[in-house]
C-alpha cells in the first residue's frame, strides 16, 4: 500500500481501489492483461460501456423512443459458451498465475459483462429486424423529397375532392327538398301510379332475370351438344384414321400380291371401291357435323351477344361499384388514401344513381302532366259540345218566342203561362251558360299557368341534372384513370423493391450458408482429431500397462539374481573353508552359465524396454502435435468467427448511423419546409401594399447603432454540446479499436493460412 504513494498517476491504472487500499488489478481469465499492440502507439486501454447506447441520442431529445427498434421477431436466447475468450477482446492470455481480486469486484464485472452481452445481442436482433423491415429507406434524399411533394399534392387533391363532395351533397339535399315538395302536394292517384310503375319495374327485372336464366340454360345445353359433337367428331376422326391405315395396308398387300393374278386384283379393287365409298360417306358425315358445329357456334355467339346486351342493360340499371385492394405494408398510407377516395367515388356513384332515379321520377311527373293536359283537352271538347248545345237551345228559344208572338193572338191565355215557363227556362240556361263560361275560363287560365310553370321548372331541372350528370361522370372517369395509373405505378415500384429485397436477402443467406458450411467442415475435422486423440490415448495406456508389466518381470528377475548371488557367495565361502575343487568347479560353471543366461535375458528386457519407451515418446509426440494442430485449428476458427463478428458489428453500426442521419435529415427538411411556409404566410398577411417612405432621420446615431444585444447561451446547451463531444470521441475511439482488432485478425489469419497445411 505504501508503494502507491510515491507512484505517478499513469502507473495507478494497473491498480484498483478497495476499502483496504490500492491492490494490483486482477488478471481476468477471459481478457488479456493489456491492449493489443498495433502500429498506433499511445492508445488507451479498451474500456467497457457503462451506459446505454440510447443515451447518445437523448441529447437531442429526438430519438429517446425505444419503439424505433421494431421488435417484430421474438427475442432469440443464445446460450453463452464456456470458453476462455471474451466477446470484446478475443485473444488468449499471454501470462499466467495472475493475482486475484476481491470477490465483490469479480461479481460486479461478471454482471457487467452479462449485461453488455445481453445488450449487444438485443442490438443485433433489432438491427437485423430494421434491415429486414426497411423497404424504401435507402438513404436517398431525392426520393424522400419527391415522396413528400407527392403527399402534399395528394393532400391538395383530397381537399379539392372534399369541397366538390360537399357541393354535391348540398345540391343533392336541394334536389331532395325540391322533389319532396311536389311529392307532398301530389294527389293519391300519382302515388298509386308510382307504386304501379314500381311493380312493373320489379316484374320487368324478374322477367329479365328469368330470360337470363333461360338463356344460360340454353347456352349450357348448346355447350353440352357441342361437347357431344366434338366427341363424335373425335370418334369419326379415329375411324377415318383406322380406315386410312387399312387402305394403306391393302395397298401394300396389293403391291405384294400383284403377281398372284387378276382375280385377286379385282377383289381388291372392289374392296377398295367399297372402302372409298365408306370414306366418302364418312367425309360427308364429317362435313355435316362441321356445319352443325359451325351453326351451334354461331348460335352460341348470338346467345353470348344477347347475354352481353342484357348484362349491359342490367349494368346500366345497377349501381357500378369500384373496389380497390390494399397494397403492401410499405405503401399503407397511400393505399388508405386510395381506399378513402374509392369510398368517396362510391358515394358519388350512389348520388349519381339517386339523381338518375330522381330524373326518372321527374320524367314520370312530366308524363303525368301530359296526361293532365290530355284530360284538359277532353274537358275543352266537352265545353265546346256544351256551347253548341247552348247555341241550339238559344235558337230553339228564338223559335219559341217567334211562335209565341205568332200564337199570342190565338191562345194568349194558354200560352202566357207557357211563355213564362219558357222564359224562366231560358234565363236558367243563360245563367248556366254564363257559369260554365266563367268556370271554363278560370280552368283554362289555371291550367295554362300551371302547365307553363311546371313545364319550365321541370325542363330547367332536367337540364341542370343532365349537366351535373355529365360533369360528375367525366370527373369520375378522370379520377378513376388517374388512380388506376397511380396504382399501377405503385405496384411496379412495390415489385421492384420486393425484388431488390429478395436479392439482398438471398445474397446474405448465401454468405451465411457458406459460413455455416465452413463451420460444419471445421467441426467435422475437430471431431476426427478428437477420435484420433482418443485412439492415441488408448494406445498410450496399453503401452503404459505393458511397460508396467515388463518392469514387474524385471523386478522378479533381479530378485532371483540377488538370491542366486547370495547362494553363490555362501557356496564360495564353503569352498574356501574346505571343499572339493571339482564340486566348486562344477558349481562355478553352473553359476557362470546361469549368470550368462540371466545377463542375456536382462539385455533382451532392456532392449524391449527401450523400444517401448521410444514408442511411448513417439505416441506422446504425435498426440502433442495433434493437440497443437487441433488447438491451432480451434484458434483459427475462433479468429475467423471473431473477425466476421467484428465486421458484421461495424456494418450494422454504419447502417444504423446512416438510418439515423437519414431520419434526422428528413425531419429537418420537414421542419424547414413548414417554417418557410409559415413565414411566407406571415409575410403575405403582414406586409402592407403601401410601404412607408424612407426618412433620413432613421439613419442617425440612436437608430443606426440600436442593435439587439446578443443572447447569452444557457448552461444546458453548453452541457449538451460537451456531452455530445465526449460521446463522439468515445465512439471514434471504439471505432478505432475495432479497426485495429480487425487488422490484427486479418494479419493473424493470413499468417496462419500461410503456415497451416492440412
Amino acid at each position: 500500500m505504501d508503494e502507491t504513494v510515491n507512484r505517478p498517476a499513469r502507473d495507478l491504472k494497473n491498480f484498483e481501489f478497495t476499502p483496504i487500499g490500492y491492490v494490483k488489478e486482477k488478471q481476468n481469465g477471459k481478457r488479456t492483461n493489456g491492449p493489443i499492440s498495433d502500429d498506433d502507439h499511445g492508445i488507451p486501454r479498451r474500456k467497457t460501456r457503462k451506459m446505454s447506447l440510447d443515451d447518445s441520442f437523448n441529447s437531442t431529445r429526438m430519438f429517446n423512443d425505444e419503439s424505433q427498434l421494431e421488435e417484430t421477431l421474438p427475442h432469440v436466447r443464445q446460450e453463452k459458451e464456456n470458453t476462455n475468450v471474451d466477446k470484446r477482446n478475443l485473444m488468449q492470455e499471454l501470462s499466467e498465475n495472475a493475482v486475484t481480486s476481491n470477490p465483490l469486484r469479480e461479481q460486479q464485472e461478471k454482471l457487467h459483462k452479462l449485461n453488455t452481452e445481453n445488450y449487444s445481442l438485443r442490438l443485433k436482433c433489432n438491427s437485423l429486424l430494421k434491415f429486414l423491415n426497411s423497404v424504401t429507406d435507402q438513404g436517398e434524399l431525392k426520393k424522400s423529397l419527391g415522396l413528400l411533394e407527392e403527399i402534399q399534392e395528394w393532400k391538395q387533391k383530397f381537399e379539392k375532392l372534399q369541397g366538390e363532395v360537399l357541393k354535391l351533397r348540398d345540391a343533392n339535399e336541394q334536389l331532395q327538398l325540391s322533389v319532396k315538395a311536389p311529392q307532398l302536394a301530389t294527389p293519391p292517384d300519382t302515388k298509386e301510379e308510382l307504386e304501379r310503375l314500381k311493380e312493373r319495374y320489379a316484374k320487368l327485372e324478374e322477367d329479365t332475370r328469368a330470360k337470363h336464366e333461360q338463356n344460360q340454360i340454353k347456352i349450357d345445353m348448346l355447350k353440352s351438344d357441342l361437347n357431344n359433337l366434338n366427341v363424335t367428331l373425335a370418334t369419326k376422326n379415329n375411324d377415318l384414321e383406322e380406315k386410312e391405315r387399312k387402305i394403306e395396308r391393302l395397298r401394300t398387300q396389293l403391291e405384294e400380291f400383284d403377281h398372284r393374278g387378276s382375280a385377286s386384283l379385282l377383289e381388291l379393287e372392289r374392296s377398295l371401291d367399297l372402302k372409298n365409298d365408306v370414306i366418302k360417306r364418312l367425309e360427308d358425315d364429317l362435313a355435316k357435323l362441321e356445319k352443325l358445329a359451325k351453326d351451334k357456334d354461331n348460335d352460341i355467339l348470338e346467345f353470348k351477344r344477347i347475354i352481353k346486351r342484357k348484362d349491359d342493360e342490367l349494368s346500366k340499371q345497377s349501381v357500378s361499384q369500384v373496389r380497390y385492394t390494399q397494397q403492401e405494408k410499405v405503401i399503407r398510407d397511400k393505399t388508405e388514401e386510395v381506399r378513402r377516395l374509392t369510398e368517396r367515388n362510391r358515394a358519388l356513384d350512389q348520388s349519381i344513381n339517386q339523381i338518375t332515379v330522381e330524373h326518372n321520377k321527374l320524367e314520370r311527373k312530366v308524363a303525368d302532366f301530359q296526361h293532365l293536359k290530355d284530360e284538359l283537352e277532353s274537358q275543352k271538347k266537352e265545353l265546346a259540345l256544351a256551347r253548341t248545345k247552348l247555341k241550339e237551345a238559344e235558337e230553339l228559344s228564338a223559335r219559341f218566342q217567334s211562335q209565341i208572338i205568332e200564337n199570342t193572338t190565338k191562345n194568349s191565355e194558354k200560352t202566357s203561362q207557357r211563355v213564362k215557363e219558357k222564359e224562366l227556362e231560358i234565363n236558367n240556361l243563360k245563367d248556366q251558360l254564363r257559369r260554365l263560361r266563367q268556370s271554363q275560363e278560370t280552368l283554362l287560365q289555371k291550367a295554362k299557368a300551371d302547365d307553363n310553370y311546371e313545364i319550365e321548372k321541370m325542363e330547367r331541372e332536367i337540364l341542370l341534372l343532365k349537366e351535373e350528370l355529365k360533369v360528375i361522370e367525366e370527373s369520375h372517369q378522370r379520377e378513376l384513370e388517374t388512380w388506376k395509373s397511380k396504382c399501377d405505378s405503385l405496384n411496379r415500384e412495390n415489385e421492384r423493391i420486393v425484388h431488390q429485397e429478395v436479392g439482398s436477402i438471398g445474397a446474405m443467406k448465401k454468405n451465411l450458408d457458406e459460413k455455416l458450411s465452413e463451420i460444419e467442415r471445421l467441426n467435422k475435422f475437430l471431431e476426427q482429431l478428437r477420435f484420433e486423440k482418443s485412439d492415441l490415448a488408448e494406445k498410450a495406456v496399453q503401452l503404459q500397462t505393458s511397460k508396467d508389466r515388463y518392469k514387474e518381470e524385471l523386478k522378479k528377475i533381479v530378485s532371483k539374481f540377488e538370491h542366486l548371488s547370495k547362494e553363490y557367495i555362501k557356496l564360495r565361502e564353503k569352498n574356501e573353508t574346505g571343499g572339493d575343487d571339482e564340486l566348486s568347479r562344477s558349481f562355478r560353471e553352473k553359476y557362470n552359465s546361469m549368470k550368462q543366461r540371466l545377463l542375456d535375458e536382462l539385455k533382451v528386457l532392456q532392449q524391449e524396454n527401450l523400444a517401448l519407451e521410444r514408442k511411448l515418446m513417439e505416441s506422446k509426440g504425435k498426440s502433442v502435435e495433434n493437440g497443437t494442430s487441433a488447438r491451432r485449428s480451434n484458434t483459427m476458427s475462433q479468429d475467423r468467427i471473431d473477425y466476421y463478428k467484428l465486421k458484421y458489428h461495424t456494418e450494422v453500426k454504419q447502417n444504423d448511423d446512416l438510418r439515423t442521419m437519414n431520419e434526422y435529415l428528413n425531419r429537418v427538411l420537414r421542419a424547414i419546409s413548414q417554417h418557410v411556409r409559415l413565414d411566407l404566410m406571415k409575410i403575405r398577411n403582414e406586409v402592407d401594399p403601401e410601404l412607408p417612405a424612407y426618412l433620413a432621420q432613421r439613419n442617425q446615431y440612436p437608430f443606426a447603432h440600436n442593435l439587439a444585444p446578443l443572447q447569452r447561451p444557457k448552461f444546458k446547451t453548453i452541457a449538451l454540446f460537451v456531452q455530445a463531444c465526449v460521446r463522439m470521441k468515445q465512439a471514434a475511439l471504439r471505432h478505432r479499436w475495432d479497426q485495429q482488432r480487425i487488422r490484427y485478425l486479418q494479419r493473424k489469419m493470413a499468417l496462419e493460412d500461410d503456415r497451416v497445411t492440412w
